[in-house]
């Protein structure tokens, strides 16, 4: 058992199959890229824990496959995160060797070991992943992935979900520093025998014509991508049998507008960094707007008596690292996950999620704890006090907003912030209030602050 073992099978049996295709229209097959990966692979020991940060590259993807292929440990980065925070957590997880864009092109991650004969063998508790969360309290969390739980849902989600195959050509646009990415683009696109298509870009600066003009067939996104893209020219007609997604809330009229653009149907998926992609309806099964579909094969779902959503399954993780009292109060010992999302299941096991009943933010795909944005305005000019909350946005699905004690301005904390968190956890929506309530324990009832100024700023606050 390794996670890349249905991608080197692939390579095995069609060798000369395209793994990717990169903006300039550079070619990898399947077996160009399992020699680079098995290269890679010899560097490493088993169990060792190697950090990557680098934009989706076909280096990147065979480092990926490389540090899994030696039994070692991938620590993925986001780009994003700013220096101090990435060196933070490479130190948390342990991970003694970096490798960054400039060490991935330039081919410093090979050794002069010769390229190993295949996928080192792995048991199913073996540590593949270690994934950044904020988690249920400010700091961050590390979740431990095993080799098992990659290898049973990819093949769950290849076998009897998605209709993949080799013919496909997926849109590798998901960063692969995510879970999404890592799971339903690498391991899922390889796996599959498909093409994984690279972007020439991201975000705003991705046309609404690439899916056409890559000719995808499949692409896994967030509703952030797709609302850049819903006020934008027509395109041409797509290939494009469906499309996944997943990381936020799609709002009705992004998913309308989206479907009316490439004449395809948009489906939802839900999961966590603890659990991945826990349901989704599939091109097998009906799809009903407002859902995010049932539960994936060899995946549980049930609810708690005030409607919280548990998952069981091959798709949860090992638990968090280094922090037994975390995991259990999320992983009880039956292996069921509190996601901390409030839901109801409806006769056919279909999920609909109205609420959570944590506090963190998702903002287009992205997990941000009000605790950690909080902790980095500690010290703002002008700011006396304050509390973060997720506010409604339709094209994020949340905004980042701040209620504030004083006269800190919102470029102002933001600036103060920047060097502190990644760009994407500012604060985007301001509230001046005169002062906070405090609980019986002195503690700011954030959900109390949040509650009053999204029901009514106008009374109470004045949004910049």
């Amino acid at each position: 058992m390794n996670a890349t073992g249905a991608f080197f099978r692939w390579a095995d049996q069609a060798p000369n199959a395209i793994a990717i295709e990169e903006a300039d229209g550079a070619l990898t097959t399947y077996g160009e890229l399992a020699r680079h990966a098995l290269r890679i692979a010899a560097a490493l020991t088993p169990e060792e824990r190697v950090s990557v940060c680098a934009p989706n590259s076909r280096a990147l993807i065979a480092t990926f496959l490389g540090i899994l292929a030696a039994r070692a440990v991938v620590v993925p980065l986001s780009t994003a995160a700013p220096l101090a925070e990435r060196a933070e957590r490479r130190r948390r997880t342990g991970a003694e060797r970096h490798l960054d864009a400039v060490a991935l092109e330039s081919g410093e991650s090979l050794g002069d070991a010769p390229a190993l004969d295949g996928p080192v063998e792995c048991s199913e508790s073996d540590l593949a992943l270690l994934l950044s969360t904020s988690g249920t309290t400010g700091a961050p969390r590390f979740v431990a992935i095993g080799h098992g739980s990659l290898v049973r849902h990819t093949h769950s989600l290849i076998s009897r979900v998605l209709d993949l195959s080799p013919g496909d050509r997926v849109g590798a646009i998901l960063p692969l520093a995510h879970s999404a990415g890592a799971r339903m683009v690498l391991l899922v696109g390889l796996g599959a025998g498909a093409t994984l298509v690279l972007p020439p870009a991201t975000g705003r600066a991705l046309p609404a014509s690439w899916p056409v003009d890559a000719r995808l067939t499949w692409f896994p996104t967030v509703p952030t991508q797709l609302a850049n893209w819903t006020h934008g020219p027509p395109t041409g007609p797509a290939r494009l049998r469906w499309i996944l997604s997943a990381g936020a809330p799609l709002p009705a009229a992004t998913r309308l507008a989206t479907e009316a653009r490439y004449g395809c149907p948009v489906r939802e998926a839900w999961g966590m960094t603890e659990a991945s992609i826990a349901t989704v309806d599939g091109p097998g099964r009906e799809r009903l707007p407002g859902s995010v579909g049932q539960a994936v094969p060899g995946v549980e779902l049930r609810l708690t008596e005030i409607g919280e959503v548990l998952v069981r399954g091959a798709n949860v993780m090992l638990g968090y690292l280094d922090d037994p009292e975390g995991t259990a109060a999320v992983l009880d010992s039956s292996g069921w996950v509190r996601s901390g999302d409030l839901g109801r299941l409806d006769g056919e096991g279909r999920l609909f999620l109205h609420g959570r009943s944590k506090d963190v933010i998702l903002r287009g795909g992205n997990t941000i704890h009000p605790a950690e944005v909080e902790g980095a305005l500690v010290g703002a000019p002008g700011l006396a006090a304050c509390v973060v909350f997720g506010a409604p946005c339709a094209g994020l699905g949340e905004e980042v907003a701040v209620a504030a004690v004083g006269e800190a301005t919102l470029e102002s904390m933001r600036e103060w912030a920047l060097s502190t968190i990644a760009a994407y956890k500012l604060p985007t929506r301001l509230f001046r209030v005169h002062a906070l309530p405090l609980g019986p324990s002195g503690k700011v009832l954030r959900r109390v602050v949040a509650a009053q100024l999204l029901a009514d700023p106008s009374e109470t606050a004045a949004p910049e």
